[in-house]
């Protein structure tokens, strides 16, 4: 979001911060210089932790408040002496758009050409708060203060100056009908919740204070840092109107097998889980390493010095998670658990296409192969200069992918890699372009739905407005693509994968059209115990159309889609009489056309399409009298 954008809000006494200006997963190899992630912590303070993602090496914790003008002092979990400091390496700064280090030999946070991943979060009240203070051993309570600026849900404590264990708290604590304050869990440990006075003095944290003791969390002498972080409950103050949660801390029991299902009211792309009724690892996942629909996410253990590795099952929705495997590390059947989330960004309608969409030929130096300038969320890839299918794709699917031209159901590749901050796939191939989309309100979504084979059923989405266009494909059995567009009707279809003209059939969409939170699909579309997988398209100004226009019959028409910079990418499909998916993109040259429906080579088109600042112009190829033609086009 623009900082005039943001003024004018505020101005108007709306609008509230992004998740992705507090909180950012960032992957990356260990170079020496500055990791921008968007994250303004020179300002704003705040706190990183690290995680080398191939070794055995510990998480490392690095913080505002504990600063130091030359180099930053660090902790380790699950070591629990105190803090370390190595001038030599590791963090060098905060930034105002995230932190600068030293590459080298420090394997634990930033070895040379080493593969890690850090957390960064940003001090914002509501979401998270850092408090430093020096035990003075009394036998009594002892408040300390703080400006999260509501109850935390979650605290961690840590011993700085000497040997402790990382002690922490959390509102979903309830072994045995105690209360959370009376209980408390170690990151360091796997062992399950502990029951004592001493931790927190059986006094609950409130909006500005939390409580400490003698022996555990108020050594006399010692210092200490306590990580607080929120509980949104409907009293978020995040997102474009000031109103949203981004982050929930909660627990559940689980069922040792599918159907526990955590409405958390929003997408989570971080997730910590903790068995608190007996010995298991803390698990931690997140969407940027990989959290795949229908299989094991990479899971990273605080309380280990493990490197990451495939975890339970747990599939992300549109509300929240479920559970779908029965180890018991998150769904033994009758086991308590715990878990903190943090909401799916970026929260605000994109302003700018290059921020949402990209294109590239691959570049034989990556990986990334593709380059798009963002995470990539969606994308499809193909040879331009001979036959080839449509190889499909979305992070939401991991190694697995499908084809744009074909029916058959998704296979898997281990070079769909999604785990870049840049862009997209471990492979250079000669002559293949992709093209690349972002997930964004108003914009792009895909959702992965399990059938219930109920005619009618809805799903959730969280494209924030009504679809106007949507791509539905079966992921695990052969069926074609079926397509829906606002200007054809809720109850027809178009086949991504054939050429035909819209067919009826209202157990497609059930004849129900989506609306800004739900799609609805009938049997057609909503196979019992089958995997779908849902793209869904918007109108954004300045940056993408959903469109349609009736053909006039004449040579050279202009169709303008509200762009100051032409169409990048679009596609426009004849729905009067059989036509193909043609596709035209500047990274080609308009001068060239590729059927979306068909493994068929380029074909030269110098005179079909032009550019038009507006957006695109056709001659009579495409605008045949009384044809009506659908397109979509990104800036």
């Amino acid at each position: 979001m623009s900082n005039i954008k943001k003024l004018m809000m505020s101005a108007a006494g709306g609008g509230g911060l992004d998740v992705d200006e507090v909180f950012s997963t960032y992957v990356y190899k260990g170079f020496s210089g500055n990791l921008s992630n968007g994250i303004d912590l020179a300002g704003e303070g705040g706190m990183v932790w690290f995680k080398h993602r191939d070794s055995y090496t510990q998480h490392v914790f690095y913080d505002t408040e504990r600063g130091q003008p030359s180099a930053y002092p660090y902790l380790e979990c699950p070591y629990t002496r105190g803090e370390q400091n190595d001038g030599n390496v590791g963090l060098t700064s905060f930034n105002a758009d995230g932190f600068g280090f030293l590459g080298g030999t420090q394997t634990n946070s930033n070895g040379t050409n080493e593969n890690y991943v850090s957390w960064t979060f940003r001090k914002a009240p509501k979401f998270f708060d850092i408090v430093t203070y020096t035990g003075n051993g009394s036998g009594d309570s002892r408040t300390i203060s703080h400006n999260l600026g509501s109850t935390p849900g979650m605290m961690i404590v840590k011993r700085t100056n000497g040997t402790g264990d990382w002690y922490v708290y959390h509102r979903g604590l309830n072994i045995s009908g105690a209360a959370p304050e009376d209980q408390f869990l170690l990151l360091n440990t796997n062992q399950s919740s502990g029951n004592t006075p001493y931790a927190w003095d059986d006094t609950a944290p409130t909006a500005t204070d939390f409580t400490v003791k003698t022996v555990i969390s108020n050594v006399n002498g010692a210092e200490y840092v306590a990580y607080l972080f929120a509980h949104n409950d409907g009293d978020g103050e995040f997102g474009p109107d000031g109103d949203a949660d981004i982050i929930k801390c909660g627990g559940y029991t689980g069922a040792g097998s599918a159907g526990v299902s955590i409405d958390l009211g929003f997408e989570p792309q971080w997730l910590l889980i903790k068995k608190t009724n007996g010995g298991s690892f803390w698990v931690l996942y997140d969407t940027m390493r990989g959290l795949p629909v229908g299989a094991n996410g990479q899971a990273i253990k605080p309380s280990a010095t493990n490197p990451e590795a495939p975890g339970q099952e747990i599939d992300l929705t549109a509300t929240g998670f479920d559970l779908f495997d029965g180890n018991d590390q998150v769904n033994g059947s009758g086991d308590s658990y715990i878990y903190m989330a943090i909401r799916r960004g970026p929260m605000a309608v994109p302003e700018s296409a290059t921020d949402v969409f990209g294109m590239d030929v691959s570049n034989g130096s990556g990986p990334p192969y593709f380059t798009s300038g963002f995470p990539v969320d969606f994308a499809f890839k193909r040879r331009t200069d001979t036959g080839d299918a449509w190889d499909t794709s979305a992070r939401l699917m991991g190694d697995k992918y499908i084809e744009l031209n074909s029916f058959v159901d998704q296979e898997t590749l281990s070079l769909f890699e999604w785990d870049y901050q840049n862009g997209w796939f471990g492979y250079s191939g000669n002559n293949t372009q992709s093209w690349m989309w972002k997930r964004a309100p108003g914009y792009f979504d895909t959702v992965s739905y399990l059938a219930d084979g109920v005619q009618g059923s809805a799903f959730n989405h969280n494209l924030g407005v009504v679809p106007e266009m949507m791509w539905i494909k079966k992921l695990t059995g052969n069926q074609n693509w079926y397509v829906y567009h606002k200007d054809i009707g809720n109850d027809k279809y178009l086949s991504l994968n054939t050429n035909l003209v819209p067919t009826s059939n209202t157990l497609y969409l059930n004849s129900t059209t989506p609306d800004d939170t739900t799609f609805t699909v009938g049997n057609v579309a909503n196979n019992a115990s089958q995997q779908y997988i849902n793209m869904l398209f918007a109108t954004v100004p300045g940056v993408s159309k959903v469109g349609s226009y009736t053909g006039n019959g004449s040579s050279s028409r202009t169709i303008d889609c509200g762009f100051s910079n032409g169409a990048r990418f679009f596609f426009i499909k004849d729905t009067t009489q059989a036509g193909s998916w043609w596709t035209f993109d500047t990274e080609r040259g308009l001068g060239f056309y590729m059927d979306l429906s068909s493994a068929d080579t380029k074909s030269e088109a110098a005179s079909l399409v032009s550019a038009n600042s507006s957006g695109f112009a056709v001659t009579l190829s495409f605008n045949f009298s009384n044809h009506t033609y659908i397109f979509y086009a990104v800036a």
